[in-house]
């Protein structure tokens, strides 16, 4: 797996933009991202929102398919995921709660 200082390098982001928490893992300062209304050729792709398949296909398998698909085909490409996505069953475990019905 490569270090997260040579994929920021590849999409344009310098080592100041940087706040490295692990080989694979940081967060983007505010001052690299661009300025509110400026004109970005970029495109996004949102997965939000998916019937899983019986192999147990979802919104992650989905993403990183598409993912490596334009990479293939010569895009460049940030995938990016929340670490801890809410769903009932993760805040039943983060929260303790019982269940959504009142």
């Amino acid at each position: 797996m490569r270090v997260i200082q040579d994929v920021a390098e590849e999409l344009g982001i310098s080592a100041e933009g940087l706040m490295v928490y692990h080989d694979q893992m940081a967060k983007l300062r505010l001052p690299c991202l661009p300025s509110p209304g400026a004109n970005l050729a970029g495109k996004i792709i949102l997965v939000s929102a998916i019937n899983p398949t019986r192999a147990g296909e979802g919104k992650t398998t989905v993403s990183i398919g598409l993912a490596q698909g334009m990479r293939r085909r010569g895009k460049k490409v940030a995938l990016a995921w929340p670490l801890r996505i809410m769903t009932p069953s993760t805040l039943t475990r983060s929260f303790w709660i019982r269940s959504w019905g009142s």
